[in-house]
């Protein structure tokens, strides 16, 4: 449904802080007249559950009212618990880095085996059920309008004041010091960005229900932690959600840009990409020799709350944050590069460039400081390179770089029979099947006690790649149908999806199917586009043929 997102504020956030704020001024007269209220008390209990429940309502109401949400649609998102494992994992993380503190210092506080069970179910209908209207409602409207860290500082400040009026519903406020409070409203800023980053990436209302309860129950069951330790944790959970943020949000679009404008893009995302490893290395090394400083001023200087040396279990908890940020240094490293390489593979993948990613890579060869000077010997550039040779007829240049290749792979099976594969193909494109046939031989050699995982697979791939290319080029139609069809099923690049369906359909024209081979090739003229090579004006004629018998 459409709609000024503005009303958010008037039709979500508004009501239930005017709500909570009604409430907790009638328990601020009934607790100065000496009326018992809180948990213990049943007039307690009622305050509790009409001011707690205001942003659960006015959030499901809202969504009922301009997002076309059931109350069924609701309950249903409140209790899906079956969600992709990766995203349970992130919750795992987070919680280790949250309760770091804890786990490596004296443990958490349980009294008896069902203590964590009941605290959490009871965190899941007094605190999980706020998320549908935090996460679920009000953030992603706020989204609409803001970038993600404005967004998630509004609902901070928001979900701030609710709660602040929800302790004098309960009656903690009375309880709470001046430094509670700051302590309290660090963990709750924290917990904004756990639970919004957990929503942004899943769309799960549960996965936030459960880890606001998971977080509420740790809290509970957790003994002193010195600040700085607490602080510390909040603060690497709260750079791992932005990381997480701006790494998936990031994206890269070379394809209005020529050869050279793509090669210079890319070699200053490398060096981009090196200088935040380093950045982040050096930042590790730093807070190291911060917090032993800190520690030796704390322990000579009786300061509260920094002494981390003159206690094992706080000592142990600054080594593991300083392997923490180098983990995460490394993760991340491994992370952007394989991110990299996959951004430089796309100009030929998905741009379907031979030409420009042919023209790129060279020059990339040519910078002595790019990848060392070692871009010739990269497996996973030089495979794209050899690849788009191919796709453009420049055999010479593919040949040549596959003798670098194999000498530089001598021991790695797999490639070598994805060498062969190449070769073979251009064997195909030069009429010599007697030679493919060869390297048809050589790749099952070179397969055949590769027999599991990965390498099984991409293996059968090679196998039934080349002889597909070799079936139709003899003209076994029936063979190369079934061979390209299989090899088609699961592809995800637009370029490999092309090629496939343009020679899926010179099979099945061969066999006279030709309403097959005309959807064969319509498809395949799809995924050329305006791409301009000599496989993609092949396959625009051929659609064309077709199109014109119509």
């Amino acid at each position: 449904m459409n709609y000024d997102n503005k009303i958010i504020y008037t039709a979500f956030l508004i009501p239930s802080l005017v709500q909570a704020l009604i409430v907790a001024i009638i328990a601020v007269i009934l607790n100065a007249v000496d009326v018992l209220i809180g948990y213990t008390s049943p007039i307690g209990l009622l305050l509790i559950a009409v001011g707690g429940i205001s942003t659960a309502f006015f959030g499901a109401r809202f969504q009922y009212k301009y997002n076309n949400k059931t109350i069924k649609d609701i309950v249903t998102d409140f209790f899906k618990i079956k969600q992709p494992l990766k995203f349970y994992i992130l919750i795992v993380l987070f919680l280790i880095i949250d309760f770091a503190a804890v786990i490596t210092g004296e443990g958490f506080v349980i009294e008896s085996p069902a203590m964590p069970l009941l605290i959490f179910l009871k965190a899941i209908l007094f605190g999980g059920i706020e998320e549908i209207g935090w996460r679920y409602t009000f953030q992603p409207e706020m989204e609409k309008r803001f970038p993600y860290v404005a967004s998630t500082i509004i609902t901070f400040i928001s979900w701030s004041l609710w709660h602040i009026l929800y302790f004098c519903i309960d009656g903690s406020i009375y309880f709470y010091s001046a430094s509670d409070i700051v302590f309290f409203l660090i963990g709750l800023f924290t917990n904004c960005f756990i639970l919004s980053v957990i929503y942004k990436k899943s769309g799960s209302l549960w996965l936030c229900v459960m880890t606001h309860a998971l977080i509420n129950t740790g809290a509970q069951m957790s003994p002193y932690v010195l600040p700085i330790c607490s602080i510390l944790s909040s603060m690497y959970c709260i750079i791992l959600a932005c990381v997480i943020i701006t790494e998936s949000d990031f994206k890269v679009d070379t394809k209005k840009l020529n050869a050279n404008e793509t090669a210079d893009f890319f070699i200053k995302y490398w060096n981009r990409l090196k200088i935040k490893y380093f950045l982040t290395l050096a930042f590790a090394i730093i807070e190291y020799i911060v917090l032993v400083l800190l520690s030796f001023v704390g322990l000579f200087l009786y300061i509260p709350g920094i002494i981390l040396i003159g206690n094992d279990q706080n000592f142990h908890f600054m080594l593991i944050c300083v392997y923490y940020i180098i983990f995460q240094a490394v993760v991340l490293y491994i992370y952007r590069a394989t991110k990299f390489f996959l951004n430089i593979s796309r100009v030929l993948s998905e741009d379907c460039d031979p030409y420009r990613y042919c023209e790129m890579y060279e020059q990339l060869e040519d910078n002595r400081r790019f990848l060392r000077g070692k871009t010739g010997k990269h497996f996973f550039l030089s495979n794209y390179y050899v690849a788009s040779c191919i796709y453009i007829t420049e055999y010479g240049k593919a040949l040549d770089k596959l003798e670098v290749l194999r000498d530089k792979n001598k021991r790695k099976k797999i490639r070598l029979a994805a060498f062969e594969y190449y070769e073979g193909a251009i064997a195909i494109g030069e009429n010599d099947i007697d030679k493919a046939k060869k390297c048809l031989e050589k790749i099952n050699d070179l397969v055949k006690d590769i027999n599991k995982g990965k390498g099984n697979k991409n293996s059968r791939d090679i196998v039934i790649g080349l002889t597909g290319l070799i079936a139709l080029k003899e003209e076994d139609y029936e063979k190369a149908e079934e061979l390209f069809s299989q090899r088609l099923i699961g592809r995800k690049d637009r370029i490999s999806k092309m090629s496939l369906c343009y020679d899926l359909g010179l099979a099945k024209k061969g066999l006279g199917k030709e309403d097959e081979a005309r959807k064969c090739f319509e498809e395949a003229a799809m995924y050329a586009g305006d791409a301009r090579f000599e496989l993609a004006d092949k396959v625009r004629e051929a659609y064309k043929a077709y199109d014109h018998l119509e």
